[in-house]
């Protein structure tokens, strides 16, 4: 369905307090379209790596974070995947893969079981990342965030 090619050569790690800024940056820039969440600071992104229930796993290259995802811990041993975002520069190049690869990999060596994920129905890319990494289709919610934007639950048990 889509050519990915082959994954540049990104780093992926943990993201720290030091990286708030470039983390904002890059989820108002490249999450949700035109339905981008421009609510998202610095200072919000602070706040959610000093609590222990959420990771943040970002894909760096030279030196810069070129894109980022968010899980939170949403029970004992359930976690959503939140965000995942990549710079339209650096897209189709398993940047998006790789970073669920490491999310879930953390979200595994912190005991969760389960992990959920709600991408927009429209959004292709996405969902074809979580497909082949497993993730079925858990559920339909018509117009669930906002008017017009229906949305699929994922799952995956790891």
């Amino acid at each position: 369905m889509f050519s990915f090619g082959i994954r540049m050569d990104a780093g992926f790690r943990l993201a720290g307090a030091e990286d708030a800024e470039e983390i904002a940056r890059t989820v108002q820039e490249n999450l949700g379209g035109e339905l981008s969440p421009k609510k998202i600071s610095a200072s919000l992104v602070k706040e959610k790596l000093k609590d222990k229930k959420d990771v943040f796993v970002v894909a760096v290259t030279d030196g810069k974070i070129i894109g980022v995802s968010r899980a939170s811990f949403e029970d004992l041993d359930l976690a959503e995947i939140r965000w995942l975002a990549v710079e339209k520069n650096y897209r189709n190049k398993g940047i998006g893969t790789g970073l669920v690869e490491k999310t879930l990999e953390a979200l595994k060596d912190k005991g969760k079981r389960k992990i959920t994920a709600r991408v927009r129905a429209d959004s292709l890319v996405p969902l074809s990342i979580f497909s082949r990494l497993g993730f079925e289709k858990e559920g339909y919610f018509r117009e669930h965030y906002r008017k017009g934007v229906d949305i699929i639950q994922l799952g995956k048990f790891l």
